[in-house]
């Protein structure tokens, strides 16, 4: 997306702008289609912290990871989802937080030893959530993550939804479900 608070992130010749988005939502609703859109909020954000001026966000330098303890980090979040989600009329808002696995190892590493990798990371989606709360959306995610933490899931607010996923075939998909409905949150399952 071509944001106009933080330009470096997204090459104009190959982002959508505010135009744009405007025109494929309007399409899709002619069709009955929703878009859902997503942006990251936490790993996957390697395009945007290879950027020198985003490197004190960086969980390591010009790493995928922002680094969930310096309040800059949020500031982006909160710059980029008020330009972004107000375009989307649905109800939903991705924030993906996958594949943080830089997590622990930079910025962050005195607090996760202090109260655990799993702490910090739901921590971090709490905060997330209360960007994304006055847009009116629920907030999903990936929850590759968050599953490994099951007895920390509860933490979470009620209403954001866990989209777990896997890229083959299980005899048992239960493993990657159950953890996110015992903490009574929604799931919308992702092949």
């Amino acid at each position: 997306f071509d944001y106009q608070t933080h330009p470096l992130i997204a090459p104009k010749e190959g982002a959508l702008n505010a135009t744009q988005v405007k025109e494929l939502v309007q399409y899709a609703q002619r069709y009955h289609v929703t878009l859902l859109p997503e942006q990251q909020a936490f790993g996957h954000l390697h395009h945007v912290l290879k950027n020198e001026i985003y490197q004190d966000i960086a969980e390591l330098p010009h790493g995928h990871v922002l680094t969930p303890t310096k309040p800059e980090s949020y500031q982006l979040v909160k710059d980029l989802y008020g330009e972004l989600i107000p375009l989307f009329p649905g109800p939903y808002f991705h924030i993906g937080a996958d594949e943080t696995d830089e997590l622990g190892r930079g910025q962050t590493k005195a607090l996760a030893d202090e109260i655990g990798l799993g702490s910090v990371y739901m921590e971090h989606l709490r905060k997330v959530a209360e960007i994304v709360k006055p847009y009116h959306k629920r907030l999903m995610f990936w929850g590759d993550i968050a599953v490994k933490y099951p007895e920390l899931i509860k933490v979470l607010p009620k209403d954001v939804i866990a989209v777990p996923w896997g890229y083959g075939p299980r005899a048992s998909f239960d493993a990657a479900i159950k953890p996110f409905k015992d903490a009574g949150l929604d799931v919308v399952v992702a092949p």
